[in-house]
């Protein structure tokens, strides 16, 4: 009639399930832990490539100057290269109005920011994305009163 004996085993039993359950709630709550910390470096650290990378701008989305007239119908890729759409319109409006217009909507939009020209009768706006794009305006004068404006839309892949 000895008990003691099973009483301690029965003891080592909970002991050791205590043991295991506890571990098994440290490695959970130690996994919620690590998860947590990745999520908020994920969201927390925002750096330009991880946003940059997160928009595509559909040529149909770019916008046709307000005062424009004679607008080509529709954007007609190149036949030289298949990452430029063009589109024309002309306009009785200076090419700074157009040129104004075009910096604001496409900043507002897209972020898209001035480059310089070498041809200093060409704009030149872009984006510091992936893929980039670029938007090329480029004027000529018409008989009579107005300007002929070419718009070329381009896509550039990532690098």
């Amino acid at each position: 009639m000895e008990k003691p004996p099973q009483t301690t085993s029965k003891r080592q039993d909970i002991l050791s399930r205590r043991e295991i359950v506890l571990a098994l709630l440290i490695g959970v709550v130690l996994m919620a832990v690590c998860g947590i910390c990745l999520f908020a470096q994920m969201v927390l650290h925002v750096d330009e490539d991880f946003l940059r990378n997160y928009f595509q701008i559909k040529v149909t989305e770019v916008p046709i100057y307000p005062n424009a007239k004679d607008i080509s119908p529709a954007w007609l890729k190149d036949e030289d290269d298949p990452r430029v759409y063009k589109r024309s319109f002309s306009s009785s409006d200076t090419p700074d109005l157009v040129w104004q217009f075009y910096i604001k909507e496409m900043s507002r939009r897209w972020g898209f920011s001035v480059m310089p020209s070498p041809n200093s009768q060409d704009w030149i706006l872009i984006t510091d994305s992936c893929p980039g794009y670029r938007l090329e305006i480029s004027s000529s004068t018409i008989e009579g009163d107005g300007y002929r404006y070419e718009i070329r839309f381009i896509e550039d892949p990532c690098i």
